[in-house]
C-alpha cells in the first residue's frame, strides 16, 4: 500500500511531470531537518519508482521534453539526495528543477483509483489555494 505522500506524488502526475520541489508539499505545516525531508522524500519517491508507476529524469529532452535517465531506482534516490544536499540555498534553491517524475501508464492507472478513492491525501487542498 503506497503512503498518503505518494499517492500525493501520482495524483499530482495525472497534469504534467511533477517537478521534485513538489516533494515539499509533503511537509506543510512542518519544518524538517535535511535528514527528515530526504528520509521521508526518498520513502515517497522508492515505491513510485520500484513499482515501475513513475519515472525520474529531467526535462532536457528536444523541445523541453521529459528525458528518462534510465538509472537504478537506486541511483536515481541517490542523485536526488546530493542535489538536495549540496544545495546551497537549503531546501528552496534549484536542486528541484532539475529533476522531474513522469507517471507510467501504470501509474496514471493506479493515479486514477488514487483520486477517485482521495483526491487529497495529505489533506492539503485549502493549504495550496
Amino acid at each position: 500500500m503506497l503512503s498518503a505522500f505518494s499517492r500525493m506524488l501520482l495524483v499530482e502526475g495525472l497534469d504534467d511531470w511533477v517537478m521534485l520541489g513538489a516533494l515539499s508539499m509533503g511537509f506543510i505545516g512542518r519544518d524538517p531537518s535535511p535528514d527528515e525531508f530526504i528520509l521521508e522524500s526518498r520513502a515517497a519517491l522508492e515505491p513510485l519508482l520500484r513499482e515501475g508507476l513513475t519515472v525520474m529524469g529531467d526535462l532536457s529532452a528536444t523541445g523541453g521534453g521529459f528525458r528518462v535517465w534510465g538509472s537504478s531506482v537506486e541511483e536515481c534516490l541517490d542523485r536526488f539526495e546530493a542535489a538536495y544536499r549540496d544545495d546551497p540555498t537549503d531546501q528552496r534553491g534549484l536542486w528541484s528543477f532539475g529533476m522531474w517524475l513522469s507517471l507510467t501508464q501504470k501509474g496514471a492507472d493506479v493515479a486514477k483509483k488514487c483520486i477517485d478513492a482521495d483526491p487529497d491525501p495529505l489533506g492539503i487542498g485549502d493549504l495550496r489555494d
